[in-house]
């Protein structure tokens, strides 16, 4: 119900200036899944530890449930 009524108090002209939000969220996650990777692929090479479970523990809050 929450998002129903939010939604519906959009306007066509506020979600079409969003697109460049959206887009530059969307490349900054990227970005950080890419960083998150490679520090945990460094670290388990480093510590001699399983790939697996250090990019579960390098995960962003939430990824890892």
């Amino acid at each position: 119900m929450i998002g129903c009524s939010l939604g519906a108090q959009f306007r066509r002209e506020f979600v079409t200036k969003l697109f460049g939000m959206m887009l530059a969220s969307a490349v900054s996650i990227v970005l950080v899944l890419i960083i998150m990777a490679a520090a945990a692929i460094g670290c388990a090479y480093a510590f001699t530890l399983p790939v697996a479970a250090l990019a579960l523990a390098f995960a962003p809050a939430g990824m890892a449930r």
